[in-house]
């Protein structure tokens, strides 16, 4: 089974209700997601009917759903999960970002744990990865963990919404150390001052409420070795080494690259791409008007 994670058309129906797997005996799992719809009712067995809305809440696929089938059987429902999550992928709407990364970590890190990706004809969990298409092998392990922080701080009541990875990653790390009312705390410190929790507003409170220490700042360089290397006698060469820069960010910016940026914090990612933007018309202009002023 070679396994193709493709988003639906309109006009395609649920994977989930279309597999010809056992039916599932096991409660499934169900995590709450702020903002997004509760199925309603349920069939024999336990097995949850989703609203057509696509924003219902996460069903991650759990040990007991899969267990009791053979291991073909389990690979296929757990790529019927990954192919469910892929088709909700591109919806900006957060309670549904958040079920993409719930059940697409989840999926994976049972693939990778019950060591599934050989009945796919592939050795490795790398090479599965690779084969699915759902990314490098570096976001197939991040999904994996940030599954699990994205369930721990939405089941906990951290935040009033649904957090973005990100979020979901630095509370977690938080709730590692300390009680959730604590964690709970610098979300209040924010809300009291009328501050958005973005990762560094969090981090800010954090830092106050003393749950992470304080970043100490690097001592001053004192005598030679605060003063700065000399410019370059050729002017030339620093044009040269700005040219550099700048082929280094054009290369870095592919679409993919920041397709994957506003994947894992969709704020974050526009607000320094606004940034490079500015700096791009920045530049190019002062480049134009120094041109005039030649010409002239």
């Amino acid at each position: 089974m070679s396994p193709k994670l493709v988003r639906s058309t309109p006009a395609a129906t649920s994977l989930i209700a279309q597999t010809s797997a056992p039916p599932l005996q096991a409660k499934v799992e169900t995590i709450g997601i702020p903002g997004a719809s509760t199925p309603q009712d349920t069939v024999a067995g336990g097995t949850a009917l989703q609203p057509a809305n696509g924003t219902e809440q996460p069903q991650p696929v759990s040990d007991a759903d899969l267990d009791g089938l053979s291991k073909a059987d389990q690979l296929k429902r757990l790529e019927e999960a990954m192919a469910s999550a892929q088709n909700t992928h591109d919806n900006n709407s957060l309670a549904v970002r958040a079920r993409y990364v719930i059940e697409m970590g989840t999926a994976l890190r049972h693939i990778n744990q019950r060591a599934l990706y050989v009945e796919a004809g592939v050795k490795t969990f790398e090479e599965y990865v690779a084969a699915a298409e759902i990314g490098v092998r570096s976001r197939a392990y991040q999904l994996m963990d940030n599954a699990q922080a994205m369930t721990r701080v939405i089941v906990s009541k951290i935040l009033d919404k649904t957090p973005n990875e990100s979020q979901a990653v630095f509370l977690n790390a938080l709730l590692d150390k300390h009680e959730p009312d604590d964690v709970k705390a610098v979300v209040q410190l924010l809300e009291d001052e009328g501050k958005k929790p973005t990762v560094s507003n969090l981090k800010a409170a954090a830092t106050e409420l003393k749950l992470i220490p304080k970043a100490e700042k690097k001592p001053a360089l004192r005598g030679k070795a605060e003063k700065s290397e000399p410019a370059p006698a050729d002017p030339v060469h620093n044009l040269r080494v700005a040219l550099k820069g700048l082929q280094g960010a054009y290369s870095a910016l592919t679409p993919s690259a920041q397709a994957a940026a506003r994947q894992v914090d969709q704020q974050a990612a526009g607000e320094l791409l606004a940034d490079i933007g500015k700096l791009a018309a920045g530049i190019l202009r002062r480049v134009e008007q120094n041109a005039e002023t030649v010409a002239e």
